[in-house]
């Protein structure tokens, strides 16, 4: 029986109301406790935007009813921040309007909306749009999550099974080192041959990178030089984070860039671990 009760309150709806009109958040304040409490809870009210964005940045509620026309900030612009937060998917974002204008309703479901309604409108018919909207989502989400545990598999049957150079291949493509750069290739042949002789790692500048300018007719310094140029290119980009999530480390919020032979440690010790 408890189990039951645990169950029922993690289904609860957490909404934050972003609305200037007191009467109205008042009122969806009371219907939702008073007509849903086993299905939706208001964790956070407030009556400007500003305020509103706050709230559910902070609050990240399941749930966000916001009204089109506020103070300080105004719906829409509340979206452009959230999506630039990528808080849009997380969050269902409903907007609530007294005025219907389709340039503006379109402009919302370009934002990241999943719904508007137009005032007044009947509680009983929003909360039945919330959980079906909130249904959608989860059944979305549970496609998503078993695609990804599918695609995770193949990749990582891929990397037990390849080669070491396919093995740098795949993992400098999923961090996005760019391939049109000669540090790529460079960096592909540094991994290989450290896998083959890890006693390389501590002799990067001596015997590493001469090793690889022969190879492909270039002196050591431009084999450093160009490795180096290839990790800061994509580290402008958003590689830091892949880089991290794909070594299974916690995204640090300033990271910093690791130096070429760091690099290639860590995409050696990733080989190795995953044999």
């Amino acid at each position: 029986m408890e189990k039951n009760v645990t169950e029922r309150r993690l289904e609860i709806q957490r909404i934050v109301v972003v609305e200037d009109n007191k009467e109205l958040t008042d009122a969806l304040s009371a219907f939702f406790e008073e007509r849903h409490p086993d299905k939706f809870t208001v964790v956070g009210v407030a009556g400007d935007g500003a305020e509103g964005l706050r709230l559910i940045t902070e609050l990240k509620p399941d749930i966000a009813l916001i009204d089109i026309v506020l103070p300080v900030l105004d719906g829409l612009s509340i979206l452009e921040k959230l999506g630039s937060l990528y808080l849009t998917d997380e969050v269902c974002c409903v907007m609530l309007t007294a005025v219907s204008q389709d340039d503006i309703t379109r402009k919302a479901m370009e934002l990241g909306a999943k719904f508007y309604f137009l005032k007044p409108f009947d509680n009983e018919a929003l909360a039945a749009r919330l959980l079906s909207i909130e249904s959608d989502r989860k059944a979305k989400r549970s496609a998503k999550e078993r695609k990804s545990v599918r695609g995770e598999q193949q990749y990582n049957k891929r990397l037990a099974d390849a080669t070491p150079e396919k093995f740098a291949t795949l993992l400098l493509q999923t961090v996005g080192i760019p391939a049109n750069l000669t540090g790529y290739y460079y960096l592909r042949r540094a991994i290989v041959l450290c896998i083959a002789d890890e006693t390389l790692l501590d002799a990067l500048t001596k015997s590493l990178y001469p090793a690889i300018g022969r190879e492909f007719k270039t002196t050591g310094q431009r084999v450093e030089r160009s490795i180096r140029h290839s990790i800061e290119k994509a580290w402008k980009t958003d590689c830091s984070e892949r880089y991290y999530r794909l070594l299974g480390r916690s995204i640090p919020a300033v990271a910093p860039k690791p130096s070429n032979g760091m690099f290639i440690m860590d995409f050696v010790d990733y080989y190795k671990t995953n044999r």
